[in-house]
């Protein structure tokens, strides 16, 4: 009987033995598996991030890139502009004896010319020395008006008599100007200004990136009176988030929505939004500088990122 019970009982040792490795191993392979999980998922993300970070990088020196080439092009442009408007005689006399009426005529031309050559630069404006707006080619019925407070860059090259360049905050934020001094042999006539579009220049930037661009400027009363008056931008709106204001395209569907999901828009705004089941990743660290080398604004590129969430989504749940 003594036999029958020890081997009864090494019957059951080994059972138990077997269930313990058994039940071990089982719980061995699961935590196996839920790392080999964890390891997965951290890699997905670790490289989700990695490309979310790139695309910043890449995006922001692309637009960089795209301003810096604009911006220089039409700066030569405007300089050889310049070069014929500084030795076309008849056109320096009308200006100097303030014939407005045959200034235009005899600008009109170089006028047109510009318009071809670069649809960005869309008008030309002289100045008289006291600061006094004396002609907008594209706005010829409006004159006489003393921008001393309201064009700095006007104001510093009369003072200077230097030439400069640059973004300039101005009646609808930030605009691009190329400010010259012109003189004949008597001496200091004024001054002549080129302005850059800024509507075309947002809408060249969306073709050039692919995205939804969108330009951020400080808070101004003066701007929202203008807005408000009717006397705006014509296929771009304006919108008022926190301390700033937001100008965009009239074709973004979800331009008000996308801003709100910002919470707060300011230039180091880099996230991920979600507007309408749609996907939004957020770059605003494209700063926009005046002559002086100032911050005035800066860009928010919205790049409509759903396809890639989706992906993400897919791999992370292998559906």
């Amino acid at each position: 009987m003594s036999h029958i019970n020890e081997k009864e009982e090494s019957v059951l040792d080994l059972e138990k033995t077997q269930m313990y490795f058994t039940r071990h191993t089982s719980i061995y392979l699961a935590s196996f598996i839920l790392l080999m999980m964890i390891v997965h998922t951290i890699t997905i993300l670790y490289d989700a991030r990695k490309l979310y970070d790139e695309y910043l990088q890449n995006n922001t020196e692309l637009t960089k890139n795209f301003f810096n080439s604009v911006t220089q092009k039409n700066v030569q442009i405007v300089k050889v502009f310049l070069d014929e408007i500084k030795e076309d005689k008849k056109l320096l006399q009308k200006f100097k004896n303030r014939d407005r009426i045959g200034l235009q005529r005899d600008t009109m031309k170089y006028f047109k010319r510009l318009g071809i050559v670069s649809p960005h630069l869309n008008n030309i404006h002289y100045h008289l020395p006291s600061c006094e707006s004396f002609l907008r080619m594209h706005k010829p019925e409006a004159f006489g008006d003393n921008l001393s407070m309201k064009r700095p860059m006007v104001k510093e090259v009369i003072d200077t008599k230097q030439f400069s360049y640059g973004f300039e905050n101005g009646r609808f934020g930030a605009y691009f100007r190329v400010v010259a001094p012109l003189y004949d042999n008597d001496g200091f006539l004024g001054v002549i200004d080129f302005g850059i579009s800024l509507e075309s220049l947002i809408d060249e930037l969306e073709a050039f990136n692919q995205s939804i661009n969108l330009i951020a400027f400080p808070y101004s009363k003066d701007i929202e009176s203008n807005f408000k008056d009717g006397d705006a931008l014509k296929k771009h709106q304006l919108i008022k988030s926190g301390n700033y204001f937001v100008i965009g395209s009239n074709k973004i569907v979800n331009i008000n929505q996308i801003i709100d999901s910002i919470s707060a828009v300011s230039e180091n705004t880099h996230k991920i939004v979600t507007v309408s089941d749609e996907y939004y990743l957020i770059n605003s660290s494209l700063k926009i500088y005046n002559h002086k080398g100032e911050v005035i604004g800066f860009i928010l590129n919205v790049k409509d990122i759903k396809k890639q969430a989706n992906e993400l989504f897919r791999t992370l749940f292998y559906i």
